[in-house]
């Protein structure tokens, strides 16, 4: 018999096939591109992507024509200053999916504190865009 294939039966194949968290991953999958994608259309660096709330939007007019355009505020690490970054359609995008994602169908976004790994403190409790659930 060694030259017999070894065919396993549907209800066999089953039995041994390891069961997937697929709504784990595609929430790992959703965090993972979410990450990406605003790092890529902004340049901002990971520690201040970590602190980035929903008070970090900013509306600007523009004095000539009075246009108003959606800016990011980024709190400041490195160098100690605020900056403003215009925020592109991509970018809207991306940031209102994780908004979306984040409220999970209420009104607002959870306040959460965030630990300062560098600083060794937690944060007051804040509506921190890159949050995550525990049960998710």
């Amino acid at each position: 018999m060694p030259n017999e294939e070894c065919v396993l039966s549907p209800s066999s194949s089953r039995s041994r096939a390891r069961r997937r968290d697929l709504t784990y991953e595609e929430n790992n999958a959703f965090w993972g591109g979410a990450t990406v994608e605003v790092l890529r259309h902004t340049g901002i660096r990971i520690e201040e992507l970590q602190e980035l709330t929903h008070h970090s939007f900013v509306a600007y007019t523009l004095p000539t024509t009075g246009e108003v355009v959606p800016m990011l505020q980024v709190a400041p690490s490195k160098t100690d200053t605020k900056r403003l970054l215009l925020i592109s359609p991509e970018l809207g995008d991306v940031l209102a999916s994780i908004i979306h994602r984040v409220r999970r169908g209420s009104a607002a976004l959870p306040l959460v504190s965030r630990y300062d790994n560098h600083e060794h403190t937690p944060s007051p409790l804040m509506p921190f865009l890159f949050q995550r659930s525990a049960t998710a």
